[in-house]
């Protein structure tokens, strides 16, 4: 052997030598690697995850061992494990096998003994200041078992979050936080509840206002600590108790008592009373004061307006007369009040009497056998249109009212609730039948009717929107008015409490559309901004969740009345030349089709081919048809066919005595130059002129059509000449 091969055979044995000391035997077939460990130490059950490579993407039959005892895999990817401690570690190496072959074992977890529940042992108060704002009152609790830093650990006053001062082990110093009420206060330590000590928060009232006033008049205590909700929480004015009008944390809204005196006015909350150094004066009732009417002159049983002062919260004794004649009163609150006009009631004042005092400088209503609200003429729009062959456009047809009103019209005249419905007629006034345990069919009581019955007090009505159990409408002055179920707050009035008669929607004067849910109504003014009432999951347009017994305003828009409507498992659509096609469940016949079978693709109703306006209830539907008469079909239990039955139609059934159901009709003159849907889409056919009329109540608005030539036209009538 040369000397040079020699020293290559050395140099090859140094390089192997190397290789072996450097990698050993376990470096060189390992493919697993772990990087990183968190947390480092815990007691048994505690979550761990592992950061590395090489792990396998699914566990299969790899394992993670705490020095040497297999642990509960949560979680396995490539470069991620996460498991948690096993009963009985020790401390020593954690390791990942995989397929046999183990990581690097140069990450040790320290196993620790688990720690205690924490205690409380006692409060350096038991009670806040009973004479101011208990907010920011500082607390300190000693006990054990607290960790001797806060980290994620809290303390509760009634289960309201607390600000932390300061924080050891065994001492803890606190602010009693704002809205907490009387309750236990516990530390949770590692989602561990300490034992509760209780302590008293007391509500307190910073101010009261009015201090004064007649009975039934409301008053405002603001203040601190009342609770979030009401829920048993009271107020009492010497001692008796309070009508509620509004709850919140820190403020209440109430009505002095009708038999109330002067004397103080107390919150209790949780059973604790606040201070009762607010006192409220009780007067004597002044004479009601009106200061308009709205409006000034109408037929009988229209509804009118009455604006003023002392009229009292609560209607209980008081009147309304028109030249001495006793109203049907609607709605009652302590500036507005909407009464009817009496049958037989003739020219001459007002007046409203409460408590045996009758207002003074009363106004004169007119008597008229014709209502102010007729429709008086109809525009359309766009004016002096022009479209060639082919082209479509959407034409509105605007109403203006003998009263100087004017709203676009609706296709909006049929609602239906869960269990009954609802007609405008053409003459402004409201037919509701069906069910009727909350009131919801306006005629002041609440048995049902399986034929139409009157709405009473509504004589200018445009449009209908129905909810569960409660119906709404919206009046040509732009007012909205509802009725029925108001225990989510939906008939607007700023109470819960239900009507069988029609109640004013609080603040809106300028409504275009209305819509109802559920629980809920909606209206769009004309500026276009959106008002909701009631309570809702997700109303439209809102954005989230809310509760108000008034009109609060909400994104977006609520929108127009679409040609598709839904029940509660079957949906129905109106075609643009009036025929109507229903889906779904047919359960209760509700498809109209004449059969009980379901069906997942549109089937059509009967030969229906001129239908204006649609409604679907749960388990019915209805539609108005061009001559002013309504069909419905579907479960009838509750008498919401209106067909005089308490029983179920497979087929388009007439609502009974119904002929003048109020309607908006689209038609050209020529249709063979345009044509208009029942939706007022137009489309046109051919050179020429076409007269377009919308008509309504037996008012028509009119607007001449040219359809002009398309370029190809054109240029062929040059070529023939």
């Amino acid at each position: 052997m040369t000397e040079s091969r020699k020293r290559r055979l050395k140099a090859l044995r140094l390089t192997l030598g190397v290789a072996l000391l450097l990698f050993g035997s376990a470096g060189i077939g390992s493919a697993q690697l772990i990087s990183s460990l968190s947390p480092p130490s815990g007691p048994s059950g505690t979550s761990v995850t592992l950061t590395g490579s090489g792990f396998g993407k699914i566990q299969g039959s790899s394992r993670v061992l705490f020095d040497g005892t297999p642990a509960a895999v949560i979680g396995w990817i490539d470069s991620e494990v996460v498991v948690t401690v096993p009963e009985g570690a020790t401390s020593g190496p954690v390791v990942v096998t995989v397929a046999g072959e183990a990581s690097n074992d140069n990450y040790p977890f320290r196993v620790v003994a688990p720690t205690s529940s924490p205690r409380l042992f006692s409060l350096s108060a038991l009670a806040s200041p009973p004479h101011s704002d208990a907010t920011g009152f500082l607390v300190t609790m000693k006990g054990s078992g607290f960790g001797p830093t806060q980290t994620s650990s809290r303390v509760t006053f009634n289960g309201v979050p607390a600000g932390v001062i300061r924080w050891s082990d065994s001492e803890i110093g606190v602010a009693v936080p704002e809205g907490a009420t009387t309750g236990p206060v516990i530390v949770t330590v590692n989602e561990a509840p300490s034992n509760g000590l209780p302590f008293i928060v007391f509500p307190y009232i910073a101010a009261l206002t009015p201090s004064s006033g007649p009975a039934a008049s409301l008053f405002t205590l603001e203040g601190a600590h009342f609770g979030a909700v009401r829920g048993e929480n009271r107020v009492t004015f010497n001692d008796l108790p309070v009508p509620i009008v509004r709850w919140t944390d820190t403020q209440v809204t109430a009505a002095v008592p009708s038999d109330a005196l002067t004397g103080p006015i107390v919150v209790t909350v949780n059973g604790v009373r606040s201070n009762a150094n607010n006192r409220f004066a009780v007067r004597s009732p002044l004479h009601p004061m009106i200061s308009s009417l709205f409006p000034r002159a109408g037929p009988s049983e229209m509804s009118v307006l009455i604006v003023g002062s002392g009229f009292g919260r609560l209607q209980e004794s008081g009147t309304v007369t028109f030249n001495e004649t006793p109203a049907a009163v609607l709605g009652w609150s302590d500036t507005e009040i909407i009464a009817t006009v009496p049958p037989g009631a003739t020219t001459g004042p007002v007046a409203v009497i409460r408590n045996g005092s009758a207002s003074r400088l009363n106004p004169i209503f007119t008597a008229t056998s014709e209502s102010p609200f007729s429709l008086a003429s109809i525009t359309l729009a766009p004016e002096q249109p022009t479209l060639r062959a082919g082209q479509t456009a959407s034409f509105a047809a605007t109403g203006f009212f003998k009263n100087g009103a004017s709203q676009r019209l609706s296709l909006a005249t049929l609602a239906a609730g869960v269990g009954h419905t609802c007609a405008v007629l053409s003459e402004g006034t409201v037919r509701c039948w069906g069910e009727n345990s909350f009131g919801q069919l306006g005629n002041g009581s609440t048995a049902p009717s399986s034929v139409p019955t009157r709405v009473r007090g509504i004589g200018s009505a445009t449009a209908v929107a129905a909810g569960t159990a409660h119906t709404c409408v919206l009046l040509s002055e732009g007012r909205v008015a509802c009725w029925g179920d108001n225990s989510a707050g939906q008939l607007g009035n700023g109470t819960n409490t239900g009507s069988a008669l029609p109640v004013e929607v609080t603040g809106i004067r300028d409504a275009a559309t209305i819509t109802a849910g559920r629980h809920h109504a909606c209206a769009v003014l004309s500026d276009g901004a959106t008002m909701c009432w009631g309570s809702d999951a997700d109303p439209p347009g809102s954005g989230g969740n809310y509760d108000s017994t008034t009109p609060v305003r909400v994104g977006g828009r609520a929108g127009s009345a679409a040609t598709e409507i839904a029940g509660e498992s079957h949906t129905c659509a109106l075609f643009s030349e009036g025929a109507v096609s229903c889906w779904g469940d047919n359960t209760f016949g509700q498809l109209g089709n004449g059969s009980s079978a379901g069906s997942p693709t549109p089937v059509r109703v009967g030969d229906i081919g001129r239908a204006t306006a649609i409604a679907a209830g749960s388990y019915h539907t209805c539609l108005v048809l061009s001559d002013g008469t309504v069909d419905c079909w579907g479960d009838g239990h509750s008498g919401q066919l209106g067909n005089g039955k308490n029983a179920g139609s497979g087929a388009p059934s007439a609502v009974a005595d119904i002929t003048t159901a109020a309607v908006l009709l689209w038609t050209s003159s020529d249709p063979s130059v345009a044509t208009i849907d029942t939706f007022g889409r137009v489309t046109a056919h051919r050179p020429g002129l076409t007269t377009l009329a919308a008509t309504s109540r037996g008012v028509s608005g009119t607007t001449t059509l040219l359809v002009e030539p398309t370029p190809s036209e054109r240029t062929a009538t040059r070529v023939d000449r």
